[in-house]
């Protein structure tokens, strides 16, 4: 996989790494997460959480808390029923989180949890089969709904937080079917981009 400190890109389609990779690692740093790149009649599904996160002072000592707010992709941990396979935990979360049931492409993209710099996040392309989006867990999330490319682009400058890696953000943008494309036709990294196949 190629590896840089502020990003961390899935080298599975060159080669090198399986495919099929279970324990997917970077440099020595685990995957503890798995997402859920999912396209909706032409919007991207997002799940709305919220939490409470440390705040510090100048010498790095915690003085508290404050509520945040953000807009994520549906993923989550993978779970024993998901045999190993990283594809089911997103296929699962999929349906637990907002209602969807979906097709699971080969992991995409691999990156550094926003709030968790020792944590990594996959993202899995998947394809939209049925169901409708909705907040299917009101216990975790306080919304789930798709957002069109400019949709998300008012909310980004909004000042609303979006945990999501800015490069896939891009590629939506760009082509917002080109995630449900990769699910059957896997692209090509070519520099840091992705193209497709």
């Amino acid at each position: 996989m190629l590896f840089d400190d502020n990003k961390v890109l899935a080298g599975i389609f060159q080669g090198e790494v399986a495919a099929d990779e279970r324990d997917l690692s970077v440099a020595g740093v685990a995957v503890h997460k798995f997402s859920g790149i999912i396209v909706k009649d032409g919007g991207l599904v997002l799940v709305q959480r919220e939490a409470k996160d440390k705040v510090y002072d100048d010498s790095g000592a915690v003085i508290g808390k404050k509520k945040v707010v953000w807009w994520e992709l549906p993923g989550g941990k993978s779970e024993a029923a998901d045999n190993g396979d990283p594809r089911n935990s997103v296929k699962r979360e999929a349906l637990e989180e907002c209602g969807v049931n979906v097709n699971v492409g080969d992991v995409l993209w691999v990156d550094r949890a926003s709030h968790r710099k020792n944590k990594l996040v996959a993202y899995y392309p998947c394809q939209y089969v049925s169901g409708e989006v909705s907040n299917t867990l009101p216990e975790e999330h306080l919304d789930a709904r798709t957002f069109l490319p400019d949709e998300l682009h008012a909310l980004s400058l909004s000042g609303v937080h979006i945990r999501v890696p800015e490069g896939i953000i891009s590629r939506f943008m760009q082509d917002p079917s080109f995630f449900e494309k990769c699910v059957t036709n896997p692209p090509v990294l070519k520099g840091a981009e992705l193209s497709p196949a």
